[in-house]
């Protein structure tokens, strides 16, 4: 799990992205595990963040989950192979300021702190505060957090900031002598600096995005998705019961249209010619993906996908799998549909979203009808379109090993 987390943070930091960590925390066993990582990462990099995560629990087998129930902070959860240890990170994109005298709100943006020079970058692209700021905001979030200074985890942290060199002679002394009125101060000195910000928009954003989170929590269906032989029905069938679920046929949301069996008479014969044979079923769903999307998308809000009502749906593939073209053709470039990134925004929200994967030999000793160029193409397209769904719950699994892990893995997820 160290050489997971080091990979990452060195793959991000390689693009001069600012990835900063808001309380040390050092990178090494037994420690990873206890308690969590605070990262800060700007809004525009949060996408590009989870992608490198993506990408490095794929090539190590590795299984992650993502919660996003607020705008600013996802939380990641990296797993070991047996799931039962886990590393858990808080990313923020904004730093949360709470105080009497500031708006509820507010906080200080990563814009804010590169524009003034306080997040700094070594030789190696590793991104930090500056001490001063760093020592300041700690007080400014005791008094936010309201924690008391007899902590055991407070005076470790204050003990940490009173051995940094770079301390104005008046932090060091606050930090050496913490109280509430202290804990004001360090707040009236952020404000002086022109740090905070407010903006109302902003806010209405957020609790917006709140909102719809909850709502979409209690929609009674979860997208799960991967490619043939990868084990999605097996593992929906072992977790019917557990979360009181039952299996959905996504197909069914196209192929049980009237408009679907009228299109399929009105086309087969001419694309079966153009093809230059009889077409499977499944390969004629793949050359008219982008007209099936649509009938599906209908029929998605038609049967009450985001109503919230009836038992818990489990369903077999997702939207992804009609915005990606030439998986079921061995001899075909397998595309993305050149407006999936948009047209994925216009799906039903499901309550979880999980991307079943495992490497491609596993897959192509399953099921020979796939190439691994369409494996490793639909493992990107997967998590690409997935992700923006904004699912509350986001979850990665390497099916590669024991459906036992699985089953362990899913069951300890809080659906």
């Amino acid at each position: 799990m160290v050489e997971l987390i080091q990979t990452i943070f060195t793959q991000f930091s390689d693009n001069t992205r600012p990835l900063v960590f808001i309380r040390p925390k050092p990178i090494s066993e037994p420690e990873i595990y206890q308690g969590d990582f605070d990262l800060l990462l700007h809004p525009n990099d949060v996408e590009y963040f989870f992608t490198i995560v993506h990408q490095a629990c794929a090539d190590t087998r590795h299984s992650f989950a993502i919660k996003r129930h607020r705008l600013d902070k996802l939380e990641l959860t990296l797993f070991s192979h047996s799931g039962e240890q886990s590393v858990l990170m808080d990313i923020w994109t904004e730093l949360d300021i709470k105080a009497s005298n500031i708006k509820k709100g507010s906080a200080i943006s990563v814009d804010s702190l590169l524009e003034k020079g306080l997040i700094t970058f070594d030789e190696q692209g590793q991104a930090s505060f500056t001490a001063d700021f760093a020592a300041t905001f700690y007080l400014s979030h005791l008094k936010s957090k309201k924690k008391s200074l007899d902590a055991e985890e407070v005076k470790q942290r204050l003990a940490y900031y009173q051995q940094l060199n770079g301390l104005e002679t008046q932090t060091l002394e606050w930090i050496n002598n913490p109280s509430p009125e202290v804990m004001e101060q360090a707040n009236q000195k952020l404000q002086a600096m022109g740090l905070i910000n407010y903006s109302l928009a902003h806010r209405l954003k957020k609790s917006h995005f709140r909102f719809k989170q909850d709502i979409r929590k209690q929609r009674k269906f979860i997208a799960i998705v991967g490619p043939d032989g990868v084990g999605k029905t097996t593992v929906i069938d072992n977790i019917a019961t557990s979360v009181q679920g039952k299996y959905y046929r996504f197909k069914k949301l196209f192929r049980k249209s009237i408009t679907y069996s009228i299109l399929r008479t009105l086309n087969k014969k001419s694309l079966n010619k153009a093809i230059g044979f009889k077409l499977a079923k499944n390969q004629y769903d793949d050359l008219q993906s982008s007209k099936l999307f649509n009938i599906a998308l209908v029929n998605g809000y038609l049967r009450g996908l985001t109503l919230g009502l009836g038992k818990l749906k489990l369903i077999d593939r997702y939207y992804p799998d009609l915005l990606v073209t030439g998986t079921r053709f061995l001899d075909k470039e397998v595309v993305q549909h050149p407006d999936a990134k948009n047209r994925i925004r216009w799906c039903p929200t499901p309550r979880a979203y999980i991307q079943l994967d495992a490497p491609a030999s596993v897959i192509l000793a399953r099921k020979q009808e796939l190439s691994e160029h369409a494996v490793d193409h639909l493992r990107h397209d997967y998590f690409e379109l997935g992700y923006k769904l904004d699912a509350p719950l986001f979850v990665y699994i390497n099916n590669s090993h024991s459906l036992h892990e699985t089953e362990t893995l899913l069951k300890n997820m809080r659906f």
